[in-house]
């Protein structure tokens, strides 16, 4: 079973989102924080295959989380956000991140990405050179 690791402050979005993610078969960690969340991140006997991470939480923000992350092997990280500044989306690509979506993204488009993501994950990118 695949795991997401699901870190935003706000209980009532994670206990929606956690609920569809689990009713589409995905196995689903919450973190209320930023530092629970780098703590999961930090367990070697977890494997979490995608990172949903809310921007702005209580105790920093989805940039302050990916610099915490930057000796570490991490998995994908979407980070969501409810602001739309394409300079803050900007840094938080040019930190790891894979993606930046608002948070207003359709749940259906949202389970479709991760499902891209987790797909991306086992299938190995093979180059072929043309002769």
């Amino acid at each position: 079973m695949k795991t997401i690791l699901l870190v935003d402050d706000d209980e009532w979005y994670r206990d929606v989102l956690s609920r569809v993610l689990v009713k589409k078969g995905y196995s689903v960690l919450e973190a209320g924080s930023g530092k629970s969340g780098i703590k999961f991140l930090q367990q070697k006997d977890l494997s979490i295959n995608v990172v949903l991470l809310d921007y702005f939480l209580q105790d920093m923000t989805g940039i302050d989380f990916l610099n915490h992350l930057e000796q570490f092997e991490k998995p994908p990280i979407i980070v969501l956000t409810g602001y739309d500044d394409m300079e803050i989306r900007g840094e938080i690509l040019a930190r790891g991140a894979e993606l930046c979506l608002r948070k207003t993204i359709s749940q259906e488009n949202l389970i479709a990405i991760i499902q891209w993501m987790m797909i991306r994950q086992d299938v190995p990118l093979e180059i072929q050179p043309h002769s």
